[in-house]
């Protein structure tokens, strides 16, 4: 089972005077006043590091983020660099030691990896999503669930992929094996169950998860698979949208997902790539489905792709505002983010509170997980 090392350090940084606990390392405390007494304590860099998603290596995560912080790492790749490491584990236990005792307020790393049909290396490998599709059975896909994140969680990973959420209705689709079903209903009430598994019963964001449960990042939202290659435009209407592509995610709301990866693809109902629509993320997500503490997270480098793809913007700094003002908490593969916000935040792009709120976001999953306990 994975266990952090955090040596001297966190024993030191728990006292404060006469035995007093800070209030962030209080595991008896809310999950809310967690999150406020650290954020107050955190400086402008560390709070952008917990938006970063590196895709890199343990050595060369630690060795850019070892004194900020990181706000997450993806567990199949933290072996591949310099530094030889057995397993999966052996990265990730030493990158949680570095990153811990080499930081200010000692914030562990959350460990991603992708869980449509298993957890990390070494785990269980069940049937692709469209062959569990298959089953019409909701009872054999919630233990389908249960085990993938019991496995994610005894494999040091407290975020999984999934499950995926996206109906696909066009058979040119490359990834059409990712998705349960062309039809919304039972891509609706398969993510659900499985939603259910690997998070456990259903909970606010600002709860603890168990042991054996990890946090769900659904993806890809919205109207994802209805175009003949991956990230290509999906040319629906409003009413098609909302009739077709929309209702898994009210009922990933209703199960209680965490999490969200919002599509590569510019959606022609809204006339906006999915990492810049405000009105879905904002709006519909977090705003008419309550969904407001939960976390989002970007697909890789698509974030950069605001500029470069879809020219919504000049440069990092404006491609940084127009994702993090829509509502996306996260970089992943930290493309822009670590160039952009800093900057952004300078020229008056983005406020103080937009950046506090998606850093909550971030920090809340990793107290709900139990991440500063060695969970």
């Amino acid at each position: 089972m994975i266990r952090f090392v955090v040596g001297c350090w966190y024993v030191m940084q728990m006292l404060v005077g006469a035995g007093a606990v800070l209030p962030y390392r209080d595991a008896a405390q809310p999950v809310n006043a967690r999150v406020a007494d650290l954020l107050a304590r955190m400086s402008t860099e560390e709070k952008v590091a917990q938006l970063l998603n590196p895709f890199s290596s343990a050595d060369a995560v630690a060795k850019q983020y070892a004194t900020s912080g990181v706000g997450g790492a993806w567990g199949e790749r933290l072996p591949g660099g310099d530094r030889k490491f057995a397993n999966v584990q052996d990265a990730q236990n030493w990158l949680q030691e570095t990153v811990i005792n080499g930081s200010r307020h000692g914030i562990p790393v959350s460990v991603y990896v992708e869980g449509l049909h298993g957890g990390p290396g070494g785990g269980t490998i069940f049937p692709s999503p469209v062959n569990m599709g298959s089953s019409w059975n909701v009872s054999l896909l919630k233990m389908v669930g249960a085990a993938v994140g019991h496995e994610a969680r005894l494999g040091g990973c407290d975020r999984v992929f999934a499950p995926e959420l996206q109906v696909d209705t066009d058979a040119r689709f490359g990834r059409f094996y990712e998705s349960f079903s062309e039809d919304p209903h039972l891509v609706s009430v398969y993510g659900y169950f499985m939603t259910q598994g690997i998070q456990g019963p259903i909970a606010a964001a600002d709860s603890y998860l168990g042991n054996t449960s990890a946090a769900c990042e659904a993806k890809h939202m919205a109207a994802y698979g209805n175009a003949g290659k991956d990230g290509a435009a999906s040319e629906v209407s409003e009413a098609t949208f909302f009739n077709k592509y929309w209702p898994p995610w009210i009922m990933y709301a209703k199960a209680g997902g965490r999490g969200v990866m919002p599509s590569h693809q510019l959606t022609t109902a809204f006339m906006l790539p999915s990492h810049a629509n405000r009105f879905m993320i904002t709006g519909l997500w977090r705003g008419v489905l309550g969904m407001n503490e939960t976390f989002v997270s970007s697909d890789c480098g698509d974030i950069g792709e605001l500029s470069h793809a879809f020219h919504l913007a000049t440069d990092p700094a404006e491609a940084a505002a127009v994702a993090l003002n829509a509502g996306v908490d996260q970089d992943l593969c930290v493309s822009t983010y670590d160039k952009g916000i800093a900057p952004a935040l300078e020229r008056g792009l983005i406020t103080n509170a937009t950046l506090d709120a998606s850093v909550s976001n971030i920090l809340r999953q990793k107290f709900a997980a139990g991440l500063f306990e060695g969970r």
